[in-house]
């Protein structure tokens, strides 16, 4: 399955990721899955969202840097500790997902 990956630019600074948590419940967006990138200056969070354009509107609004990225989801067992797994329920049941970036 294909997904669109949204990548936020962060400012490496106190309450910046907060600021986009902010942004993403005060439109009531729900996140599959995310992961975050960080120098001294600056991190790059990637995401999945329930519902991308929306989620993609309400960062743009509020003034983030948002671009999207292609991703391939796939569906695997018992995930390991930290080998870049999300859990979630959906329809009663748990689902694990994997995503590889398409270049």
């Amino acid at each position: 399955m294909s997904l669109d990956q949204i990548s936020v630019f962060v400012e490496n600074k106190t309450g910046k990721l907060n600021d986009i948590i902010k942004v993403l419940a005060a439109n009531k967006l729900d996140i599959r899955a995310l992961t975050l990138a960080d120098t001294a200056e600056f991190g790059i969070l990637r995401l999945i969202a329930e519902d991308t354009i929306s989620t993609v509107n309400a960062l743009r609004a509020a003034g983030c840097v948002v671009s999207l990225t292609p991703v391939l989801a796939g569906q695997t067992g018992q995930p390991r500790q930290g080998a870049g797994y999300t859990g979630g329920k959906r329809r009663g049941h748990r689902v694990y997902v994997r995503f590889y970036l398409l270049h």
